[in-house]
């Protein structure tokens, strides 16, 4: 059967409606129930509105509590862990529920937030490589903080009592972003960024270069995760899934919406719906 379905997705503030009802955790026709957390990709904040979230497919029905509502979309990675809604409905037995996937989209705002400490002008004259535009001490201290981070979110998940011990929690590595000038419109918070390109234009690196950079800064980003989720030391049930390589990048001189993206870090409904089909793909597999 190849029938696929679209997700329900509600907020906390729906729960807590009274002037109907609305679909909930507790409501047994959905075949899986998901919790989902994390940055602007997951939330509606973007204008126009689109959302990963939204572009998601299942095998069955399936209902999404989304805590990335648009307060969220500038939120770091590193207070995913110490969110009250997070660990309420994670751990607690009373407001919680019992999920069949924890859905998290976290680290690509700490990366990009950072961009003028990470980035900067070579020592040599000459440069070529990536490497040589970053501040590789100032990057491994933010990418030890997305780990640390989500080790946290783990040990949340996991401690004693916790009514998901041990659900399978699931991210993404994003995708190459093309610096330019496009900076996001937001419901709630008007308009922000570009975050990258003022950044290169200030330090007068060159077109080239710049893709480069960008490209190494996700690369390294997805890296991170990835080494969360193999080897010894990585954590249990937890899973990321590859996104990298999946859109159309955005033309360099374009100020809009261009190819598979909306602004300059922000997917438009078509990137979201091609990387949603390969997060559904991973997700099918652990539900």
């Amino acid at each position: 059967d190849d029938t696929s379905y679209a997700p329900e997705i509600i907020t906390p503030a729906d729960l807590r409606r009274s002037d109907e009802t609305p679909p909930s955790p507790d409501d047994r026709s959905y075949a899986h129930r998901i919790l989902a957390e994390g940055d602007s990709w997951f939330s509606l904040g973007a204008v126009p509105s689109s959302s990963l979230l939204f572009e998601l497919t299942f095998p069955a029905k399936t209902l999404i509590l989304n805590l990335a509502y648009p307060g969220d979309t500038v939120e770091h990675m590193s207070s995913l862990a110490g969110n009250p809604d997070l660990r309420r409905f994670i751990h607690d037995e009373r407001y919680g529920y019992r999920w069949d996937l924890i859905l998290v989209s976290g680290g690509g705002n700490d990366l990009i937030d950072q961009a003028e400490a990470i980035i900067r002008k070579p020592r040599k004259a000459g440069a070529t490589k990536p490497r040589d535009f970053v501040d590789t001490a100032e990057l491994a201290r933010i990418l030890n903080e997305v780990q640390t981070s989500y080790r946290q979110l783990v040990a949340t998940r996991d401690e004693p009592g916790s009514i998901n011990s041990g659900t399978p929690i699931v991210t993404h590595t994003y995708d190459y972003t093309m610096p330019r000038n496009a900076p996001a419109r937001f419901v709630f918070a008007g308009i922000q960024g570009p975050w990258l390109y003022p950044v290169f234009d200030e330090l007068g690196i060159g077109d080239a270069m710049r893709v480069a950079v960008s490209k190494y800064l996700i690369d390294q980003l997805a890296g991170a995760l990835r080494a969360l989720a193999r080897g010894p030391g990585a954590l249990p049930n937890f899973h990321v899934v590859d996104t990298r390589k999946t859109l159309v990048p955005a033309a360099r001189d374009d100020t809009g919406n261009s190819n598979d993206w909306l602004n300059e870090i922000h997917p438009n409904h078509q990137g979201y719906r091609k990387l949603a089909a390969k997060l559904s793909a991973g997700i099918k597999v652990l539900l």
